[in-house]
């Protein structure tokens, strides 16, 4: 089995991410490598005399992610064996496997043991790397991310984001204005928080001319 690199990454994520539900393709929390964007993400509450505030927070190694712009043949290799795994093919193909194990079943029915279960591991290596090649063959990960939503029995984002969580990919890489940023899946699993950042606000809520009435 191929292992990632295991050194977990540092980011920055606001409150308006972590905590705002929002309508998304895919569901999840959005993080950043770049601190500013964080920042700028970050809302003043109002009322307050405090600046704005945003947390810094360590999330899985870049090489368990999907890439969405680049090729599938191209992603990480740990994410890539992973994605081309016998789990990941039998749920992504789950349908089709039912279907190919009946008709092998029934072509091997009469074939003596020992034969069978060499037929049977050839034929099912065969089935596989069919099914690889088909996923090999998509030219992004948000190809693949499309992919998956059709083959989904339901049609839903919650259905891809799990079936890439039950493979241990954590989430999907973009960039935004120049910087990654990172879609977790499941963030309660794969992020935590480490520190929180506020900006010094030089301005006081209430101005000085009421504070005195």
């Amino acid at each position: 089995m191929i292992f990632s690199s295991g050194k977990r990454q540092t980011v920055y994520v606001s409150p308006r991410d972590l905590f705002t539900t929002e309508k998304k393709t895919l569901p999840g929390v959005t993080v950043y490598a770049d601190e500013e964007a964080a920042k700028r993400r970050s809302v003043q509450r109002k009322g307050m005399s405090a600046g704005k505030q945003w947390y810094a927070a360590e999330i899985p190694a870049a090489d368990t992610f999907l890439y969405r712009t680049k090729p599938v043949a191209e992603q990480p290799f740990p994410a890539l064996h992973r994605l081309l795994s016998r789990k990941s093919l039998s749920l992504l193909f789950a349908g089709e496997f039912a279907v190919f194990r009946w008709q092998l079943s029934c072509y091997i029915r009469d074939t003596n043991p020992e034969e069978a279960r060499a037929l049977s591991a050839r034929e099912t290596a065969a089935f596989c790397h069919e099914k690889r090649n088909v996923l090999l063959a998509l030219a992004s990960g948000g190809e693949l991310i499309n992919f998956v939503k059709e083959k989904a029995t339901r049609n839903e984002p919650e259905t891809v984001a799990a079936y890439f969580s039950a493979l241990a990919i954590p989430g999907v890489i973009d960039e935004q204005e120049g910087a990654a940023a990172f879609l977790l899946f499941n963030p309660r699993a794969s992020l935590t928080i480490i520190s929180i950042h506020r900006e010094p606000n030089a301005y006081p809520a209430i101005s000085i001319a009421r504070s005195m009435t």
